[in-house]
């Protein structure tokens, strides 16, 4: 993500540990980075643009609103 708004001159702003944290999950040990993942990872720049939530495509089942989040209910289309 960190390469896509540096590439868009984007500043990235990070809150300090008394305002906002988080804890990164752990990988399950058998899904390590395949050489497939490797590969994406190394020409995210020619994709970026045209892949990712831009380009998916999807029809809105239903929306319901809660005081906190928003819940979106979505069927994925097969793309282009």
């Amino acid at each position: 993500m960190s390469n896509r708004l540096s590439s868009k001159n984007m500043t990235i702003y990070r809150r300090s540990a008394d305002v906002a944290r988080y804890v990164s999950l752990a990988h399950d040990a058998r899904r390590q980075s395949s050489k497939t993942n490797l590969n994406l990872l190394a020409n995210w720049k020619g994709r970026h643009q045209k892949d990712g939530l831009n380009s998916l495509v999807y029809e809105k089942l239903q929306i319901s609103f809660h005081k906190l989040y928003t819940w979106i209910k979505a069927e994925l289309k097969q793309g282009k």
